[in-house]
């Protein structure tokens, strides 16, 4: 779990202008990503796991991003 957190405090760290380009539901989502997933995860699938899944459904979380092409380049530049 260190292991996870550790990294996940590099990547927030190292990505800070992706996680600031988006409003703040939508860095919790970002930072549940990095906190919570394996490094590699799928596009909607993810969006319905828990932590994530109890900030909205996959329409509303693609919105908070922008929609859904934003939410997977965010996703991708963060996976990179």
């Amino acid at each position: 779990m260190r292991i996870r957190r550790e990294r996940a405090d590099r990547v927030k760290k190292e990505e800070k202008a992706l996680f600031e380009q988006y409003g703040p539901e939508a860095r919790a989502i970002l930072t549940d990503f990095v906190e919570k997933c394996p490094e590699q995860f799928v596009i909607p699938d993810v969006l319905k796991v828990s932590p994530i899944s109890q900030r909205g459904n996959v329409i509303e979380i693609a919105q908070l991003f922008g929609g859904p092409v934003k939410l997977r380049e965010a996703v991708a530049e963060l996976q990179a």
